[in-house]
């Protein structure tokens, strides 16, 4: 029995993709030991990479004889003389005719022939499946790159059984034991297990599992507006923000106050749409301040780097928000029957009107 582990390092993948990919992976290698005795399946997946590990898997699939029977004995020899029938069944049992037997069957002599199956070693069928396994996972969209065609160019594979390397690979990429950590951090790091992979991975700034990341972000979101006497809008974010990051470090960061003027929702909708960052409410009114998951492994302890953070997300943010300013006002220059005078001209379904007609059935 041994632990069998495989990574697959890519560029970073889209948010809505990280799902697929992980549990597309845990289907492919657990088909790959269809027959072979295994225990519990553990996973892990960042934008950057997918691994999953699998406990207690057996050397192989167990080799199994069985006895199958065929035709009738007097119609598969004449005169001692194997016939055509006992050729055929010998070579669709992929067995020489020699190696046929005479058994008793429920209604006389009929041949048989004795099957083993199974003996395949993990190590094979792993070497032998994992390529296609991997490259089989379902994606929404898909790219083509030099050597291959997967939701992202692949750039590393780990692939090991019981600590022992599988040569193999996956679109041209040579499987290894070594993997990177964050991307601002220093690599290769070498593994020889899931436990060290993941231990090792944290240390170089990369929590791997995504309930993990959750749960920092979570806390750190709950704290940074307990600080601020706030409370956390838009917490449906974290779904996304999850797959967004290896290291979540939560950012303050504030946009001028006048731009509150703008209808709440409008901003709540931009920060969440476009930037990913969460709004403050304070006794449910919004705020100019906003929290900002980062990725960046120095956002926590470093207040240049945080402020840098905070700085950037403000500018882009209060570009759009200037943007909705200005055409917020000058749609408010008309008055709402002005502006639905523009429907006349837009048709709502070809040979059903238009839509100021729908708006006036309405």
């Amino acid at each position: 029995m041994g632990e069998l582990f495989i990574e697959i390092r890519c560029e970073e993948l889209p948010a809505r993709f990280v799902e697929t990919a992980i549990q597309g992976l845990e289907v492919a290698v657990t088909g790959l030991l269809k027959g072979v005795e295994h225990g519990a399946v553990k996973s892990w997946a960042t934008p950057r990479r997918i691994a999953v590990a699998v406990r207690d898997v057996a050397d192989g699939r167990p080799q199994e004889e069985k006895l199958v029977t065929g035709p009738p004995e007097r119609a598969a020899f004449r005169n001692g003389q194997p016939t055509k029938a006992a050729q055929g069944f010998a070579r669709g049992r992929g067995v020489a005719v020699e190696d046929l037997e005479v058994v008793d069957g429920p209604r006389g002599p009929v041949i048989a022939a004795r099957i083993r199956t199974g003996g395949e070693r993990t190590v094979s069928l792993v070497a032998q499946g994992l390529e296609a396994a991997v490259l089989g996972i379902d994606f929404p969209k898909t790219m083509r790159w030099g050597a291959g065609k997967w939701a992202r160019p692949i750039h590393g594979v780990i692939a090991l059984f019981d600590g022992v390397l599988i040569d193999c690979s996956v679109a041209g990429v040579s499987a290894s034991t070594t993997t990177l950590g964050h991307r601002l951090t220093a690599g290769p790091i070498s593994v020889a297990s899931a436990a060290e992979y993941v231990d090792f991975l944290k240390q170089h700034h990369v929590v791997a599992d995504r309930a993990a990341r959750r749960a920092i972000i979570e806390k750190q979101l709950a704290a940074a507006a307990e600080g601020l006497g706030a409370e956390v809008g838009a917490l449906e974010l974290v779904d996304e923000v999850v797959d967004l990051v290896e290291w979540p470090s939560v950012v303050v960061a504030e946009f001028a106050a006048d731009l509150l003027e703008l209808p709440p929702r409008l901003l709540v909708e931009s920060m969440g749409v476009h930037q990913r960052v969460f709004p403050l409410f304070i006794d449910g009114t919004l705020t100019n301040r906003f929290l900002v998951v980062s990725n960046h492994p120095n956002a926590a302890g470093d207040p240049a780097c945080a402020h840098t953070i905070a700085t950037g997300n403000t500018k882009v943010l209060a570009a759009r928000f200037h943007d909705a300013k200005f055409f917020y006002a000058e749609d408010r220059k008309k008055t709402l029957a002005t502006h639905g005078e523009d429907l006349v001209g837009m048709r709502w379904i070809r040979k059903a009107g238009t839509m100021a007609e729908k708006a006036e059935r309405v």
